[in-house]
C-alpha cells in the first residue's frame, strides 16, 4: 500500500474528494473508491453546486422579480445574457 501527502486546497474538488476519503480512512478500516474523469468529477461538482445555489434561490425571499423570469438556476444558466 503506497500514502501520498496531498497539500489542501479548499474549493477544490479533486482535494474536497482526497480530503474526505482521508477522513475515511482514520475511521474505517476498508475504504474503496472509484476512479474517476476530470470530466465526470466537473460534471458532478457542477451539479452540486447548481443543486445548492438552486436551494438557497428557492428559500430567499429576495429577487422576486427575476425568479418570475428564472424560477429554476438551471434555466437561467441555459440563457445567454451577454
Amino acid at each position: 500500500m503506497e500514502f501520498k501527502w496531498v497539500k489542501v486546497h479548499p474549493g477544490i474538488c479533486r482535494n474536497e474528494i482526497a480530503d474526505r476519503l482521508a477522513k475515511d480512512a482514520t475511521q474505517n478500516y476498508h475504504v474503496t473508491h472509484s476512479r474517476m474523469s476530470k470530466g465526470a468529477i466537473k460534471k458532478e461538482t457542477r451539479k452540486d453546486r447548481i443543486r445548492k445555489w438552486q436551494i438557497q434561490w428557492g428559500e430567499t425571499t429576495e429577487g422576486a422579480i427575476t425568479k418570475e423570469f428564472f424560477p429554476n438556476v438551471e434555466n437561467r444558466l441555459a440563457v445567454n445574457l451577454n
